[in-house]
């Protein structure tokens, strides 16, 4: 069982790779679930396929003007709150032409305890509260009644704005874990090999990879039949569970009618 060598080069890659990284990069990436266990998942069946081929290729971006550009969008909001706050909470409490199944009177005071938890950290963190698309003119305006104007204010429009900064860098960040994950699937690749020829190591796998391999080289066609000829027939079991692997490795010994 070679898990222990992946093991070790699954958790050299996580310190390699998220020890250094940008807080808010690590935020967003536990908030979806990112984690040593979710690297090894990607690995499956396929580790050791030669075959598999990742899609789309993708490098890893820097995220650094984006996330400044959501530091000082936060600076900028998180003061015009602090200022406006008691406005705001009027404004969306009085306003008449507001769907009031969409924006309960008595539901506003806990947005605007959330919107105030969210303004009281760094900004160091990239994920919005949940209610925040209430207080962007654009969510405004599609819970006002037909005719009527939708309330209108400055936090408003920078909650827009900070919301498009928002995804923006969010989008960046999914870049970023999909370069981390076809890194990571090439770095398996190369380091499992290459540590298991320093400890002088075989397992199971790479002797159907030495042997595929072979048969593709350029004594391939001997070996087949040496194999051919001392086995009349290949009986497969359990076929279903046949790997691309060993499916070549018939094929090409036993899949020719010979």
């Amino acid at each position: 069982d070679q898990e222990r060598f992946v093991r070790e080069i699954v958790h050299d890659f996580w310190r390699n790779h998220f020890y250094r990284a940008s807080p808010r990069f690590l935020d967003y990436a536990f908030a979806h679930g990112i984690n040593p266990g979710s690297f090894s998942a990607l690995l499956g069946k396929n580790l050791t396929n030669p075959y598999l081929t990742v899609i789309p290729q993708q490098d890893i971006p820097d995220c650094s003007s984006q996330e400044a550009e959501f530091q000082a969008c936060f600076e900028t909001l998180r003061q015009a709150w602090f200022q406006a706050r008691d406005e705001v909470q009027s404004l969306l409490t009085t306003a008449e032409g507001l769907h009031r199944g969409r924006y309960r009177k008595d539901r506003i005071p806990g947005w605007i305890e959330a919107m105030e938890a969210f303004f009281a950290g760094d900004g160091l963190g990239c994920i919005l509260p949940e209610v925040f698309e209430k207080f962007t003119s654009e969510g405004l305006r599609a819970a006002t009644r037909k005719g009527c104007r939708p309330p209108s204010h400055p936090v408003f429009d920078l909650c827009e704005a900070m919301q498009a900064v928002q995804q923006a860098l969010v989008d960046q960040f999914e870049r970023v874990l999909l370069g981390l994950r076809l890194k990571f699937i090439e770095t398996v690749r190369h380091e499992l090999a290459e540590r298991k020829r320093d400890r002088n190591t075989l397992f199971f796998d790479d002797l159907l990879l030495m042997l595929e391999g072979a048969l593709r080289g350029p004594g391939g066609e001997h070996l087949a039949a040496v194999v051919r000829n001392r086995f009349q027939a290949a009986l497969i079991d359990e076929f279903q569970d046949t790997d691309a692997i060993q499916y070549a490795i018939f094929e090409r010994i036993f899949g020719r009618g010979k």
